[in-house]
């Protein structure tokens, strides 16, 4: 491969970091975007339910409902409580005729209060949509058997929640605007548990022509209002009535204490940090290059991990991200040290690095064959919580190899271009010990 020059290497290092720092951006920084709040990477990974407070919901179950009907309901709340950012929220059938609702990670009063208007929703009782206002009404579209999903889009100065039917109900949806049409009235009645809609604005719609697209457009001025409704279209969607005089709700803390998370975070990263200065302190530029590394390893990562909702991290595969890290590092130190060998034999430090190099894939073979095939096969067969360290240890393979034997390597060859081999720069000793000649 030809060496770039200076200033090649100067545009594709800065490209580099560049993009590192975008990657990183969108790894821990949440943002907002129109109508969505975007959490970061990290905001998205999941932690078990032994390190996040939180707040539960008991319910009784008033409608007469099969077990495979609350089956179908668990589902939908699931999916409610994952749209309104609470992933792997707890929801299960509690004796007879109760139903329970544990959601966890509300970090503030706004946070707590929000949870509970949510929690309250779920009692809003039936969606519908009718093509008459009186009881005579036979056309009904039933929200629990004929709505697919809702969502919230912005268009120009509002904001529009659209509800999507599916198939049956868009033919259902279809033949009741075009009932509504026939009779003069080109209105539909919107309903929840049998009482009108409660905003009357929306009590009635007016129909302009036969929908045959299976959607529902309703458009509001905020987007606080336009959430609110899309919410209790949802909730009305769950096939199962909710006592709201019966629901009772509390606060639940973390089963290993309020702050462990906290202290763990804390006491790690130091240690990671400390060992992370005695490498800059003792390898110069060379640790320059693994810290690089590392942070791409973090992007990395977090991206996989909050693409995989349902793997939570508890108090256990935490502390193992960061031994992950940890031996990511000794990895380093290890080749870092062959190079720093080489050159007391004599040789010039690009000779070294060489040496470095293909001294790497034994290194980091040796430390990440045996992880990466025992993480793969716990993370195929042992329960959740093993299942996460499972695939920490496959992570670690991969990271480790990706940091040692790509990443490390492509920084050190930019900085070599760009700062030159001096020893000093990369922590090798000036004094070298001489080959006698005879």
């Amino acid at each position: 491969m030809k060496k770039l020059s200076k200033k090649k290497s100067i545009v594709v290092l800065s490209i580099i970091v560049a993009v590192i720092l975008v990657g990183a951006v969108f790894a821990f920084i949440p943002m907002h975007f129109g109508t969505s709040d975007y959490a970061g990477f990290l905001g998205n990974v999941s932690v078990s339910n032994d390190l996040r407070s939180g707040m539960y919901a008991e319910y009784e179950i008033t409608s007469v409902s099969t077990d495979e009907e609350v089956d179908v309901a668990i589902h939908k709340i699931k999916d409610i409580l994952s749209i309104e950012g609470y992933v792997n929220s707890n929801v299960y059938k509690k004796g007879e005729d109760t139903l329970r609702i544990e959601i966890r990670g509300a970090k503030n009063s706004e946070e707590e209060n929000n949870a509970q208007t949510i929690l309250e929703g779920f009692t809003g009782g039936l969606f519908e949509i009718r093509a008459g206002n009186d009881e005579s009404v036979i056309n009904v579209l039933d929200g629990s058997k004929h709505v697919k999903d809702v969502s919230v889009k912005s268009s120009g100065a509002y904001y529009v929640v659209i509800v999507n039917m599916n198939k049956e109900g868009t033919k259902l949806y279809e033949s009741l605007t075009r009932e509504s049409i026939d009779s003069y009235s080109s209105k539909v009645y919107m309903y929840m548990n049998d009482n009108a809609w409660p905003n009357s604005s929306y009590n009635s719609l007016s129909i302009q022509d036969v929908t045959t697209n299976g959607q529902l457009a309703l458009s509001f001025e905020t987007l606080d209002a336009a959430n609110y409704y899309a919410r209790a279209i949802r909730c009305g969607t769950i096939g199962v009535e909710l006592d709201k005089d019966s629901m009772k709700v509390a606060g639940m803390s973390p089963t290993l204490g309020e702050h462990t998370l906290l202290v763990v975070v804390i006491a790690f990263s130091i240690a990671i940090l400390a060992i992370i200065v005695l490498c800059v302190v003792k390898y110069k530029l060379h640790a320059v290059a693994v810290i690089l590394a590392l942070i791409v390893d973090c992007i990395v990562s977090l991206f996989f991990l909050q693409a995989m909702p349902w793997v939570e991290l508890d108090l256990a595969s935490i502390i193992a991200v960061y031994a992950m890290y940890a031996f990511i590092i000794v990895n380093f130190m290890h080749i870092a040290n062959v190079t720093t060998e080489e050159h007391r034999l004599g040789k010039a430090p690009e000779a070294c690095f060489a040496v470095g190099d293909e001294k790497a894939v034994k290194y980091v073979c040796d430390f990440s064959i045996i992880p990466f095939v025992f993480g793969l096969i716990v993370a195929v067969v042992a329960t959740q919580s093993l299942q996460t360290i499972g695939i920490v240890l496959v992570m670690f393979g991969v990271l480790n190899a990706l940091s040692n034997l790509l990443l490390v390597p492509i920084f050190r060859k930019l900085f070599v271009n760009i700062w030159g081999d001096n020893a000093k720069l990369y922590g090798m000793k000036e004094e070298v010990a001489q080959n006698e000649s005879k």
